[in-house]
């Protein structure tokens, strides 16, 4: 039975559509049922806001998601390794840096390096999981 290529992107655009959606939100944290949002909100981990916390690991958890699925839409093969997985890094830093420049149109969000620097950061990790768990299963028929 032929593998149909479309099917290895729709986890690429569901995970897109989702970090688009959040980032639509003036108030991500918002969206959590209330007695979650308050806790987070609430709690402090070494004088440490927890919301300082869990939004760095969210921002580095989608997008290293992202990268994951993309190595896996792009047809990843042990001969092509290097390409596939620079290629994936640069979509998803691209697909960060769109998702700033689009925050600057949602009220109460703004352009943010950091978020910018996060999502990239999340991308390689994204990569290097991918990388670590297909690297000894015979990575040419891992992609498939």
């Amino acid at each position: 039975m032929k593998s149909r290529s479309w099917t290895r992107w729709l986890p690429v655009i569901l995970t897109a559509l989702v970090i688009f959606l959040l980032s639509s939100s003036s108030d991500p944290y918002g969206l959590l049922p209330e007695k979650v949002y308050r806790w987070i909100y609430l709690t402090h981990i070494w004088n440490i806001r927890l919301t300082k916390i869990v939004g760095p690991l969210a921002h580095m958890s989608a997008f290293g998601l992202l990268a994951f699925f993309l190595i896996r839409a792009l047809g990843y093969k042990q001969s092509n390794a290097p390409k596939t997985l620079g290629l994936a890094l640069v979509l998803t830093s691209l697909y960060a840096l769109s998702d700033e420049f689009h925050q600057l149109f949602v009220p109460g969000r703004a352009f943010e390096l950091l978020d910018l620097a996060l999502d990239s950061l999340g991308g390689l990790a994204g990569i290097l999981l991918w990388h670590l768990t297909h690297r000894s299963k015979g990575a040419e028929s891992q992609g498939q």
